[in-house]
């Protein structure tokens, strides 16, 4: 591999979702990877977070 990101042909569907297989250097792939945290849960906005619950939110790829 020479540093570029390959999307491979081969597709699959898991959980009604499309999913892709790509190939290259683990930096390249890994850029394409969500990202995930945990936050605080809150019932609503404005609502205290609930000490007992977290919540797991997927950061966007990009900013757009």
């Amino acid at each position: 591999m020479n540093g570029t990101l390959q999307i491979q042909r081969e597709t699959l569907r898991w959980r009604s979702r499309e999913v892709r297989y790509y190939a290259g250097v683990w930096e390249k792939v890994l850029s394409v990877l969500p990202q995930f945290e945990t936050v605080p849960f809150r019932a609503g906005s404005g609502e205290p977070p609930n000490p007992f619950l977290l919540t797991v939110l997927r950061k966007p790829l990009s900013a757009v």
